[in-house]
């Protein structure tokens, strides 16, 4: 059991509050708030960092100096502050870590299933947020529902942190696995979203193969391959700009290719990125980060994740659902989307602290 303080929960509860508010909150006034989440949330982040900075004596760690020292030294020099994401991932990490709280990843999943449900409520019931799309697939068009959200996409990115959240807190239910199959082919049958549908899937069907094994450590090699899953993956995806013109690739990407060549033609290869890419139609979320912020954001944020993985104790739970968003990231820009990663931190340190006091 870990032990509990008032104090811990009075920085927890609103940092967790407050992101739920401002990812959901501008949904259902129908705006995209990207912009405004990442400024107003890093802030609330800084500002939690601070408080607990005076009330307990915090160990910061080499590694997380580093990361901080250059997302304000890209931040500053760019004048582009979505280059902090790695340092307030880095901070989110320090905060949970030293904040010995229970149930924080319930709070958090009952929070946002609230929202969930209260946006594709108004969706049904009063054809609000209706954002209905009809695209060309290659078998013909199709119509996707958004179920209140700006996209169908959009919808299921989050439907991911919201299944990923419970497969965090489920105890080895292989009842609850299933029904989460047959809800999730469900949503896929209305969004037409097929990324997501299948990391969900391929999630749901690890966890049931390796039911018994989910709360087992996984090895350091595993976590070596989990820390530079991103790197790999970003050299897989630049395979997409260098055979751009690859008939088959541009046919099953819907043209995304050609438009992935266009954009590293413009920018190529910089430390700070290219900031007007940002709001391009960049679904491949590896290239996005590393063309639109910079070598220096990327390298900092491989560094975060290798922060986060080598300071906590790694089961097959988190190796299942990390490789999930992992290959997520490749059709969606979900790296820096601090609603799915936020999960993963308080599961880690939760878990972490809980072994410790054992």
């Amino acid at each position: 059991m870990v032990r509990q303080s008032k104090y811990d929960y009075v920085i927890s509860v609103p940092l967790i509050t407050s992101l739920l508010l401002l990812v959901f909150v501008p949904v259902l006034f129908g705006y995209n708030a990207a912009n405004v989440l990442n400024k107003y949330f890093s802030l609330i982040v800084v500002l939690a960092m601070f408080l607990l900075l005076l009330a307990k004596d915090v160990k910061v760690k080499t590694i997380d100096w580093i990361v901080i020292a250059l997302s304000m030294f890209s931040t500053v020099l760019a004048k582009d502050f979505s280059l902090m994401a790695p340092a307030v991932l880095i901070m989110l990490m320090i905060c949970f870590d030293n904040l010995k709280c229970d149930k924080l990843l319930l709070y958090y999943f009952v929070i946002y299933l609230f929202f969930m449900l209260f946006i594709v409520g108004k969706y049904y019931l009063f054809n609000n947020g209706v954002h209905d799309v009809m695209m060309w697939r290659v078998d013909g068009f199709v119509t996707r529902k958004s179920l209140g959200f700006a996209h169908p996409n959009i919808f299921m990115v989050e439907y991911v942190g919201l299944c990923f959240s419970l497969l965090l807190i489920l105890k080895k239910k292989r009842f609850v696995y299933l029904l989460l199959m047959v809800l999730t082919s469900f949503l896929f049958y209305l969004t037409k979203s097929r990324t997501e549908f299948y990391m969900i899937m391929v999630a749901l069907v690890a966890m049931l193969i390796w039911n018994k094994r989910l709360n087992n450590p996984i090895s350091k090699s595993m976590k070596s391959i989990l820390a530079l899953s991103p790197l790999f993956l970003l050299l897989a995806s630049s395979l997409l700009i260098i055979y751009s013109n690859n008939e088959f690739l541009n046919l099953h990407l819907s043209g995304r290719p050609v438009l992935y060549r266009q954009f590293f033609d413009s920018s190529g290869i910089t430390l700070f990125g290219n900031s007007s890419l940002e709001s391009e139609m960049f679904d491949n979320g590896y290239l996005q980060m590393f063309l639109s912020k910079g070598l220096i954001t990327f390298v900092g944020y491989l560094m975060a994740m290798w922060r986060l993985i080598f300071s906590h104790k790694v089961n097959f739970r988190i190796f299942i659902v990390l490789m999930a968003l992992y290959f997520c990231a490749v059709t969606e820009t979900i790296l820096f989307k601090f609603e799915l990663i936020l999960p993963l931190i308080i599961y880690l340190s939760e878990n972490s602290q809980r072994i410790s006091n054992d």
